[in-house]
């Protein structure tokens, strides 16, 4: 009964395993089959979760929970878990990799084990990325991490019109291990705006993942124990979307603006874009309850200014015949890059 057990485990892994490398031929397929090669399968662990693979591979299995997620959601409750795990097999680097002092690297994100501060540690996208991954293969919907989705849908709402960004973009930059993949998705040209993709990338992730090496750091500077006050966890928590929201507008608008130039849009299709990013950013913000109107306020201010600040330009292209190059960054300034330490700028540099 046992080995009946793992053998249809072994048998789905490598079914999936399967699709996604027929499906994405860019996959390192080396590194893959050493994941797969020292992979270890443990199962009625009598953990919490269904199931999960840690970074030295070990997928642990709860036989017990996967039988009672089975009854509640059918089989494809836990076909939809361990296609998620399976996605995680796909991201994260094999053991033959010789990265001084990285404790763990699935996809573009790191962990410096010689690092307080880990801002390269992007969990939040990982599983965001895996969760998304999974939807699409099966065709389901998200089990959990809905909220990390929403933010990779938005990111990739924030670059539509850029060549070689597709539907799928954000979910399989996790697939790749060059950063410089995730500067290319978003078009940055020079240091200034990968900073500022880099403050959203930590601020998602302390958003999203509360990770309690920037909590204590938070704590020590300003005496406040966001773990022992949820009020205040809420707050803070809520104050970090707007400025994550402002970063994708000045991308949506730059993206727009230069395809615009070089392509030309009909104004109906253009409205259609304007209208589903901003039906994204209220997703997040809520910015039409009356509650968040003060903590939204900064953000409506600068989204309103980066708006007109398009359409100022376009109404100057249909006077002159051509649209000035457009930058956003000139209207607004960069957010602060307080949050920006070594522990990127090295991953970069031994990329």
């Amino acid at each position: 009964m046992e080995t009946d057990y793992i053998a249809e485990i072994c048998d789905f892994i490598v079914t999936v395993t399967d699709k996604m490398l027929k499906k994405y031929p860019d996959i390192d397929k080396e590194r893959v089959y050493c994941n797969l090669g020292n992979l270890k399968i443990l199962y009625d662990t009598g953990m919490l979760s269904y199931a999960e693979v840690s970074s030295d591979m070990i997928l642990s299995i709860s036989q017990n929970n996967a039988n009672i997620l089975t009854t509640l959601q059918g089989e494809d409750g836990f076909t939809r878990v361990m296609t998620h795990e399976i996605m995680h097999i796909l991201q994260i680097g094999c053991g033959c990799e010789e990265i001084e002092n990285c404790g763990r690297r699935a996809g573009i994100s790191v962990f410096w084990e010689d690092f307080t501060l880990n801002t390269a540690d992007w969990t939040w996208m990982v599983e965001g990325s895996a969760e998304r991954n999974m939807c699409t293969l099966t065709g389901g919907d998200a089990v959990t991490y809905q909220y990390k989705i929403d933010y990779l849908c938005s990111m990739t709402m924030s670059v539509p019109l850029r060549n070689g960004v597709k539907a799928d973009t954000m979910e399989t930059l996790c697939f790749k291990s060059d950063p410089e993949a995730l500067f290319e998705a978003f078009g940055c040209k020079n240091e200034a705006e990968r900073d500022e993709l880099l403050n959203m990338m930590i601020t998602l992730q302390v958003l999203q993942m509360q990770p309690k090496s920037f909590h204590a750091a938070y704590t020590e500077r300003t005496g406040v124990d966001l773990f022992e006050d949820e009020e205040a966890m809420n707050e803070f928590s809520y104050s970090l979307k707007p400025a994550v929201c402002l970063s994708l507008s000045k991308e949506f608008y730059e993206n727009l603006a230069a395809f615009v130039n070089e392509n030309g849009i009909s104004v109906n299709d253009m409205f259609f874009l304007i209208n589903l990013f901003e039906g994204q950013l209220n997703g997040h913000l809520n910015y039409t309850v009356e509650s968040k109107k003060e903590i939204n306020e900064p953000f409506i201010k600068g989204y309103t200014a980066i708006k007109a600040a398009f359409f100022e330009a376009l109404e100057k292209e249909n006077a002159e015949s051509t649209l000035t190059p457009f930058t956003v960054r000139t209207i607004l300034p960069p957010q602060e890059r307080g949050f920006i330490t070594p522990s990127f700028r090295r991953y970069r540099m031994k990329s």
